[in-house]
C-alpha cells in the first residue's frame, strides 16, 4: 500500500477522533520517506496495552520516527480518554519525533471487545532542497543585502506551499541566520539603505550574535588594503551589531573583536575610519572587552560552564 492508500484508510471524518489531512502533512508530503506500517489485534481486559506490546514485539519502536495512530473498535464501544493516554504516554518513552498523532474509529468487522490498531512510521527529513532553496542560495551570493531583502517574500511563499507547518519558522531561520555575519560590501549602496536590511534580517531571526567579530575581522582586511570606504562602512556595522547585543568577546583563531580593531589602530588610516575605529574601541573597553591574550589567561572553563558550580 502506498502512504496515500494508508491515508484514506485513516482519516475518516466520522470518526470519534477524527484525524485531518492537514495533521499528516509530515506523513506524505515530498520530504516524507521510510514507511513502515504495523498492524496489531487485541481483545479483553486492557486491549491497548496488548497492542503496544505487539508493536514492541514487531520492533516498531527500534529507530527514531514520526508516529501515526488509529484505532478500530466494535461498533457502539469507545475506549477511554484515560486508556489512549496511557498508550500515549508509553509512545513517547519510545524514540518519538514531534507529537504522535491519533484516530479512533469503528470497524463493523471487530467482534464487541475487540480491537485494531494500525501504527504508521515514517521519517521527515529535508535532505534534497528544492531547487527554490539553491535559487536562494546563489542570490545571497550574488545580491547586496537591500536587494535580497526584496527576494524574502517569495522565499517565505515556497516556504508556506513545500514545508509542514511546524517546520516552518525553523526552515526560514535556517535560511536567513547568516545573512548579518555574511554582509558584503557594495559601493553604490546607501548605508542607511543597509542599516534598514540588517534591521530587517534581524527581525527575521537573522544571528547578529558572531556578526560584530564577522564586520571587524571585514574592516581589518579592507583597511589592510586601503579601501577606506569599505573600512568605514564595516565599522558603521560593528556599531549597529554592538547596539543590537552582539558578542563583544567573540573570537576565533588567536583573535578576538578587540585585536581586530587594535590591528586596524596600527594601520595608517584615514581621519574617519581612525576615529570610528577609536571609539569602537573605547567602547567595547568600557563594556568589557578583552583581547585574546587577557582572555585566555582570565579563562575558568568549568566556570563558565557551571559545571557543578566550580
Amino acid at each position: 500500500m502506498t502512504e496515500e492508500e494508508i491515508l484514506d484508510m485513516i482519516v475518516d471524518p466520522g470518526d470519534d477522533l477524527s484525524l485531518r489531512k492537514e495533521d499528516t502533512g509530515r506523513f506524505c508530503d515530498k520530504f516524507s520517506y521510510e514507511y513502515s506500517f504495523y498492524i496489531a489485534n487485541a481483545s479483553g481486559p486492557k486491549p491497548l496495552e496488548k497492542c503496544f506490546e505487539q508493536f514492541n514485539n514487531m520492533e516498531a519502536f527500534d529507530n527514531s520516527w514520526y508516529y501515526t495512530v488509529k484505532l478500530w473498535q466494535a461498533p457502539g464501544e469507545h475506549v477511554s480518554a484515560e486508556d489512549l493516554r496511557m498508550f500515549y504516554r508509553s509512545l513517547m518513552r519510545q524514540r518519538v519525533i514531534g507529537t504522535p498523532v491519533f484516530a479512533v474509529g469503528h470497524d463493523d468487522t471487530l467482534k464487541p471487545g475487540e480491537v485494531r490498531m494500525l501504527l504508521a512510521t515514517n521519517y521527515n527529513e529535508r535532505c534534497f532542497p528544492p531547487a527554490w532553496e539553491f535559487e536562494w542560495a546563489d542570490k545571497c551570493r550574488k545580491l547586496p543585502i537591500t536587494e535580497l531583502c526584496k527576494e524574502v517574500p517569495a522565499l517565505k511563499e515556497h516556504i508556506e506551499q513545500d514545508v509542514f507547518v511546524e517546520y516552518r519558522e525553523a526552515v526560514l531561520h535556517g535560511l536567513v541566520k547568516y545573512r548579518l555575519e555574511e554582509l558584503e560590501y557594495d559601493e553604490g549602496i546607501d548605508w542607511q539603505e543597509t542599516l534598514s536590511a540588517l534591521d530587517y534580517f534581524l527581525k527575521l531571526g537573522s544571528n547578529v550574535k558572531n556578526a560584530l567579530y564577522a564586520f571587524t575581522s571585514k574592516a581589518g582586511s579592507a583597511a589592510s588594503a586601503g579601501q577606506f570606504k569599505k573600512t568605514k562602512f564595516f565599522l558603521l556595522a560593528c556599531q549597529w551589531a554592538i547596539e543590537q547585543g552582539a558578542n563583544i568577546n567573540a573570537a576565533q583563531s588567536d583573535k578576538t573583536v578587540l585585536d581586530h580593531l587594535n590591528d586596524i589602530l596600527a594601520l595608517d588610516l584615514d581621519e574617519t575610519s581612525k576615529g570610528l575605529a577609536c571609539t569602537l574601541r573605547d567602547e567595547l573597553v568600557a563594556k568589557g572587552a578583552v583581547t585574546y591574550a587577557e582572555r585566555v589567561s582570565n579563562m575558568d572553563y568549568f566556570k563558565e560552564l557551571e559545571y557543578l558550580n566550580a
